[in-house]
């Protein structure tokens, strides 16, 4: 059996690997995890919740005043309701998701996502009681336990699987942008 070898071959890649130096590899590394702390806060925002308005708040009762004019008035629970949701926009929780900045601890990279939302929490992995959001309390009126929804837990599961893939592709196209590039 006859082996050939083509020595100029062999020098470009050498000379290749050899213009790599640490600043592009850490680059390269920062540049990695920041895409998958972007993939993951996608899928983590779209998997949180919004929040909506109780039913019933725009509940009427109908009354006939002493002129016989018909007039319409919000019943004791929606007034009550709208004094309590008054001025509520929904989406606070889904709009705080925030990444933080790469740290490098010796040969690990990491990066944070997280939601400062004080409430966040208790979305995450359930509560009991109703939270609501102008009062900025969570109201026990009833004892029920409310299920969390998981969307970071869950999102963190699917990256921890699809992660790898991604690594191995963005790796791949370095690899071949260093040595034909």
């Amino acid at each position: 059996m006859r082996v050939t070898v083509d020595y100029q071959m062999l020098q470009r890649y050498k000379d290749n690997i050899s213009k790599l130096n640490e600043g592009q590899i850490q680059e390269f590394t920062e540049a990695a995890v920041k895409e998958l702390a972007a993939r993951l806060l996608r899928k983590v925002v779209m998997r949180t919740p919004v929040g909506k308005r109780p039913s019933g708040m725009s509940d009427t009762i109908e009354a006939r005043g002493a002129s016989g004019k018909k007039r319409r008035f919000l019943t004791a629970r929606a007034a009550a309701l709208q004094a309590i949701w008054a001025g509520y926009i929904g989406g606070t929780l889904r709009r705080n998701w925030t990444v933080g900045e790469v740290v490098k601890n010796g040969n690990e990279f990491s990066i944070e996502v997280f939601n400062p939302t004080h409430y966040a929490l208790y979305v995450e992995y359930g509560h009991r009681g109703v939270f609501v959001p102008t009062l900025g309390k969570t109201l026990h009126l009833n004892r029920r336990w409310t299920p969390g929804k998981f969307m970071l837990f869950i999102s963190t599961q699917e990256m921890k699987r699809d992660g790898p893939a991604i690594l191995e592709r963005k790796l791949s196209a370095f690899v071949r942008e260093v040595f034909h590039g």
